[in-house]
């Protein structure tokens, strides 16, 4: 695991990546980011205001990152599916309990379990919120982050945490 200090030009490159995502909306002071290099294709940054996952082209907050990530528009599975999105599967339509928010084909959304209403896993749509709407059937979140995987066990590991 490589471990490195972003420099200015990257953090200023990284910040206006997440205002244009809309993870953050406005621009934090930020002092320093920590990367994680896990491996090849995975990247762990850290700083006092998020954590987030790099995974290739993909950019998105940590599970745990809870002020990061309720900027990000809600999909309520229900029970049924719990299992299978905690070992990784994608969401089917079928699966899905509610659509609290409006979001665009391809938005980051937290997918949550409507009994407890914990945060399961971070997706990207396949889908608008109101294509979902009409559909019966189908893969509509591609699930890129979820609890217990590789980066959740690595943060875990690594004792990551919004004060570090």
């Amino acid at each position: 695991m490589k471990i490195k200090f972003l420099s200015k030009r990257e953090i200023n490159s990284l910040v206006e990546k997440l205002i244009a995502i809309s993870l953050i909306s406005d621009t934090p002071k930020i002092k320093q980011i920590k990367s994680f290099e896990l491996n090849d294709e995975i990247e762990i940054l850290s700083s006092s205001n998020f954590i987030l996952v790099r995974n290739q082209d993909e950019l998105f907050p940590f599970l745990q990152d809870s002020d990061t990530i309720s900027s990000l528009p809600k999909i309520v599975v229900d029970k049924g599916a719990i299992p299978f999105v905690c070992k990784g599967a994608n969401i089917m339509r079928p699966g899905i309990k509610e659509l609290p928010d409006n979001f665009s084909k391809g938005d980051l959304v937290v997918i949550s379990e409507e009994v407890h209403n914990q945060n399961l896993a971070i997706g990207k749509t396949l889908n608008s919120s109101e294509e979902l709407l009409v559909l019966d059937k189908g893969m509509v979140i591609q699930n890129l982050h979820f609890v217990g995987d590789y980066v959740w066990n690595s943060c875990k590991e690594l004792n990551l945490s919004l004060n570090d």
